[in-house]
């Protein structure tokens, strides 16, 4: 659906870096630098601790490009594979996010 929105965020820095590489290809992105305007303690359970914990949560917001289902399919089969380090899990967080909030 053209206009369609896509939502992202995240705590793990490396995800970030591969989605602010391969999203801008379908997704009209940006960087939303701050907490959501309609969210500001946070939208999810795991944003909310991630923020108290003082952890940095990244987080963008894209509009769908005017594309055929081919031109995505073609762009999308062009796009580098995940190949970031995730790093440890944080097991408190997740922990954390499974009993709190």
């Amino acid at each position: 659906m053209p206009g369609g929105m896509l939502f992202l965020q995240t705590d793990n820095a490396g995800y970030w870096h591969y989605l602010r590489e391969v999203v801008p290809a379908l997704f009209d992105f940006h960087v939303q630098d701050r907490t959501w305007p309609d969210a500001p303690k946070g939208r999810t359970r795991r944003e909310i601790i991630a923020l108290r914990r003082g952890l940095t949560v990244y987080r963008g917001y894209g509009v769908r490009r005017d594309l055929t289902l081919e031109q995505a399919q073609a762009i999308a089969e062009k796009l580098p594979a995940p190949a970031f380090d995730a790093g440890p899990r944080d097991r408190d967080i997740d922990e954390i996010e499974r009993t709190e909030v």
